[in-house]
C-alpha cells in the first residue's frame, strides 16, 4: 500500500519557498494545496486534522501570520469545544516572536502554594516597561493541565504572558486560544428574526410597550417547554449540587466531572451520549488517571441505563 501522499499537480516546488520560521506560499492555491496535502499526511498531523483539509488550512493560515511551521503548530493544536485550540507552549511563543517587546521578558514569582502569583515584566519596543502580575493560584480556573500541579510556576507564566499580551497587545492573539480558554468558551447565537421580544424590537414595532398578554403567552410557553425538556434526575443533580455544603473550590476543581454528570443525565439517547463523549474526550487527556477513569465509568454507565430503556 502507497502512503505518499497525492500531491495537486499545480503546486511547484518553486512556488513555494522554505523560511528559517516557515513556510511561504505564491498564493492561495498554494496555500489550499498544502493544506490538502497536510490533511493527507497521516501521523504528521493529529488525528482531528488527518483527512480535514480545512481545518489544515486554518494551520497553514495560522503559520503564516506566526511565521511558524504549519507542521510545528499542528504538534500543539486540538479541537475543543468545536473550535481549534492550542496548547499554553504554543501561545507563549507566539508572543514571544510576534509581540514588539526588545527581549524576552522576566518572571519573579511571590507567595507560596495556592497563594502563589507570577507577574512578567517586559520592555517595549517604544522603551517602556510594562509588569502584569497573574491572579492567585487558587483563584485561577480551570486548571486542566497536569503541569497546574507537578509544574504550577510553568502553567502560571504561560497564564500571565498570556494575560499580559491580551490586555497590552490584543491583536497578537485575536482570534487564537489555547485549549483552557477553549474549555470554557461559550458562544450564544441571536437569531433577529425572532418571533419574541428581539424581533419584535428590530422591526421597529410601534406601540406603547410591552403587550401584557404576549408576555404572559410567551412565558407560560416558555415554562412547558423546560419542563418538557428537562430530564427529571439531572434537575435532582443540579439541586443537591446548590443545596450541598462542598466547598465552591472543590466544586470548580471537579467542574469537568460535575458538568459531565449533569449532560449525562440529560441525555435521552444513546447517540446523544456518543455526542458527549467525542466533546469533552479532549479535554479528559488533561485530567488525573483516577478522574479520567471516573469519566469513562459515567459514559459507560449513562449507555447502559438508556440501552436498558429501549
Amino acid at each position: 500500500m502507497n502512503d505518499t501522499p497525492n500531491v495537486p499537480a499545480k503546486m511547484k516546488a518553486s512556488d513555494i519557498s522554505v523560511a528559517s520560521q516557515g513556510v511561504n506560499f505564491g498564493n492561495a492555491g498554494d496555500m489550499m494545496a498544502f493544506a490538502n496535502m497536510m490533511a493527507q499526511s497521516l501521523q504528521a498531523v493529529p488525528k482531528s486534522f488527518r483527512n480535514a483539509p480545512g481545518m489544515c488550512l486554518k494551520l497553514v493560515d495560522d503559520s503564516i501570520r506566526f511565521g511558524m511551521s504549519p507542521f510545528a503548530l499542528a504538534s500543539g493544536a486540538y479541537v475543543v469545544n468545536d473550535q481549534v485550540a492550542y496548547e499554553a507552549k504554543v501561545l507563549s511563543a507566539i508572543i514571544l516572536g510576534r509581540a514588539p517587546i526588545q527581549d524576552r521578558p522576566d518572571y519573579e514569582f511571590t507567595g507560596e502554594g495556592k497563594a502563589r502569583s507570577c507577574t512578567v515584566i517586559f520592555k517595549t519596543l517604544n522603551g517602556k516597561t510594562i509588569k502584569h502580575s497573574s491572579p492567585k493560584l487558587e483563584d485561577i480556573t480551570p486548571q486542566n493541565s497536569p503541569l497546574w500541579k507537578s509544574d504550577p510556576d510553568q502553567q502560571l507564566s504561560y497564564y500571565t504572558i498570556r494575560a499580559a499580551s491580551r490586555r497590552h497587545f490584543p491583536d497578537i492573539l485575536m482570534g487564537v486560544y489555547d485549549m483552557e480558554e477553549a474549555a470554557v468558551a461559550r458562544m450564544t447565537v441571536i437569531n433577529p428574526e425572532s418571533s419574541g421580544l428581539v424581533g419584535r424590537l428590530s422591526k421597529g414595532n410601534a406601540g406603547d410597550g410591552f403587550d401584557p398578554k404576549q408576555v404572559d403567552q410567551e412565558l407560560k410557553t416558555t415554562e412547558e417547554k423546560v419542563e418538557e425538556d428537562t430530564n427529571p434526575d439531572a434537575t435532582v443533580l443540579v439541586e443537591e449540587i446548590e443545596a450541598s455544603e462542598i466547598d465552591a473550590g472543590e466544586i470548580e476543581k471537579d467542574q469537568t466531572i460535575t458538568l459531565l454528570k449533569v449532560s449525562l443525565l440529560a441525555a435521552t439517547t444513546q447517540n446523544e451520549v456518543h455526542v458527549i463523549s467525542d466533546d469533552v474526550s479532549e479535554t479528559l487527556k488533561y485530567l488525573d488517571q483516577e478522574d479520567q477513569e471516573t469519566a469513562k465509568g459515567l459514559i459507560e454507565e449513562r449507555m447502559a441505563e438508556l440501552k436498558k430503556k429501549k
